[in-house]
């Protein structure tokens, strides 16, 4: 499984990573936020789709269904998205 991680700014400065993992049935997204920061923001759902569905290309897999939330915690979220085989 190979992971893709991306830098969002939400503002002016870099605030989160997200690292997007392919699995066989999902795909594990988790945002941090980068260290030293007091605001910072998520990527929006749009944005975090559009990396997913970058991830999946050439894989013969899509998302399928809504994203699941996993966990919520004080620096970050992890999230999983359902796929299945085209």
């Amino acid at each position: 499984m190979e992971s893709v991680t991306h830098l969002h700014a939400s503002g002016n400065f870099t605030d989160t990573k997200t690292t997007i993992t392919v699995h066989g049935s999902y795909v594990d997204v988790k945002v941090d936020m980068l260290p030293g920061l007091t605001y910072w923001k998520a990527p929006s759902a749009v944005t975090i789709r559009k990396w997913v569905d970058d991830a999946l290309k050439f894989t013969g897999k899509y998302r399928d269904g809504a994203r699941q939330d996993v966990n919520a915690f004080f620096s970050g979220w992890r999230y999983h998205y359902p796929i299945k085989n085209v």
